[in-house]
């Protein structure tokens, strides 16, 4: 029986094991509770399904806030190929 090609690439396997992995650790501390303290004798219990969904949210709005900004200076720089082009071009017309 044939195995397809794209099933022995790594890149495919890491990500089915790091898959299960992590839905083994859903799957086991679905139902603990983490305690959260922001201020003395103030502490919260919440799932630790709800802080792990929060973290990887967090994490998601960060990196895409992070690239916008990343690309937005990227942007504003002027290029150093068209400063150049526009040098030469102006060394001919004079």
């Amino acid at each position: 029986m044939a195995v397809p090609k794209f099933v022995k690439n790594p890149r495919l396997i890491i990500g089915v094991l790091l898959g299960l992995y992590l839905a083994y650790l859903i799957d086991a501390n679905l139902d603990q509770a983490v305690g959260i303290t922001l201020f003395p004798r103030v502490q919260w219990q919440l799932p630790l399904l709800v802080v792990m969904t929060a973290c990887v949210a967090f994490g998601c709005g960060a990196t895409l806030a992070l690239q916008y900004l990343w690309r937005r200076r990227q942007a504003s720089k002027p290029s150093e190929h068209l400063s150049a082009a526009s040098e030469d071009s102006s060394k001919t017309s004079t």
